[in-house]
């Protein structure tokens, strides 16, 4: 299965199966290589894209994570759903421009999530980073209290679990902050 949006499908085009490995096989600056996946930025015609690429995992990944009574992360559907879901729910996300899987699941399902590229962002973690010797305006602290503190009431009032709810992951638009 392979749901590319327009704009990428005029760059990967032909079988399901040459296209899947296109994009398997994307080249681009790497920020994040573990086990079997890996996150990359590249670049088609001038745009930006992230793709989160996942080549199956290993038995011994999947019971570890079952002794500790954590579901195993198998593929990419499931941030492809989360971020379906936070739209729905009108929390600010990435966008989705391509997802795609195949194989066997549990150990040989491979998988691929493309998102576009944010820009003029910057990480909440950056944003506070100078915080301890340099005050913020106490409203601006409440005001990004408030705001993370909303968002997360929403994922978890809405079932929503995300394992690595770390301020890094929340973007500010540098446009407004």
């Amino acid at each position: 299965m392979i749901d590319l949006r327009p704009d990428l499908c005029k760059h990967f085009h032909g079988a399901e199966a040459d296209v899947f490995d296109r994009v398997m096989a994307l080249q681009g600056e790497v920020f994040r290589s573990v086990a079997q996946r890996r996150t990359l930025r590249f670049r088609l015609d001038g745009q930006g894209y992230f793709v989160k690429i996942h080549q199956g995992t290993s038995w011994k990944e999947i019971f570890k994570n079952l002794s500790r009574l954590r579901w195993p992360v198998l593929g990419a559907r499931n941030e492809w759903r989360a971020i379906q879901r936070l739209e729905e729910l009108g929390v600010a996300t990435m966008k989705i421009a391509g997802f795609g899987e195949r194989g066997i699941p549990p150990a040989w399902l491979e998988s691929f999530l493309i998102t576009d590229e944010l820009v003029n962002t910057v990480s909440l973690e950056d944003f506070c980073r100078n915080w301890p010797s340099e005050a913020p305006p106490r409203h601006l602290k409440q005001a990004l209290i408030e705001k993370v503190a909303g968002m997360a009431a929403t994922l978890h009032d809405n079932g929503i679990n995300h394992r690595d709810f770390y301020i890094c992951h929340f973007l500010l638009d540098r446009a407004v902050s």
